[in-house]
């Protein structure tokens, strides 16, 4: 189930940037400006770290710190996980799902382009949540993904036979198959 959209294709651009001096604040209010859940922090030019939704939430309101006096660099994460723009986003799901993060950076020509998230991932190719939801049962339990040979997907997708769009998929022998496909191997 490989797809050949690649990462550049998908990714959010511009990349938005913010010094690492700036306050918890600012970055917030940067982030709700451009309707963005991460920011890229950048100390004279060069990628510095990342800050995300989730650390103004975990590292300053659950610790009831001051966001006027907490800087980003207090709070980005610096361990940025990046994925070159020429990979396909089937390429960017399993490492997301590998690395348990829901954004890479995408660089291109040795520099941060864009961010890629889960959901530009799922705009582009609805079926990758197929793929999403194979790997983080592989990685969340090895054994147990191992012992299923066939399951429901109740959101829908496409047919790995027929090509048709269906609201009942089953997994059947490592493929996804509408009613009448399955029916049809039956006989």
């Amino acid at each position: 189930m490989e797809t050949n959209v690649r990462v550049k294709e998908a990714m959010s651009t511009p990349l938005i940037v913010i010094e690492p001096k700036a306050t918890s604040e600012a970055v917030a209010k940067k982030m709700a400006e451009n309707n963005i859940g991460s920011i890229i922090v950048t100390k004279n030019g060069n990628n510095a770290g990342i800050v995300t939704e989730r650390d103004i939430c975990y590292k300053v309101v659950a610790n009831r710190l001051d966001p006027t006096k907490t800087l980003a660099q207090d709070i980005m994460s610096t361990n940025l996980v990046t994925i070159p723009s020429n990979k396909t986003i089937t390429d960017a799901a399993k490492l997301m799902v590998n690395k348990g993060i829901r954004r890479l950076a995408v660089f291109e020509d040795e520099k941060i382009k864009g961010i890629l998230t889960a959901s530009d991932i799922l705009s582009v190719s609805p079926r990758t949540i197929e793929i999403l939801r194979e790997l983080y049962e592989i990685y969340s339990n090895p054994e147990e993904s191992l012992k299923v040979q066939s399951e429901e997907i109740s959101e829908g997708g496409t047919c790995d036979e027929c090509a048709t769009f269906t609201d009942n998929l089953i997994k059947v022998d490592g493929r996804y198959l509408c009613d009448d496909c399955r029916e049809e191997l039956e006989d």
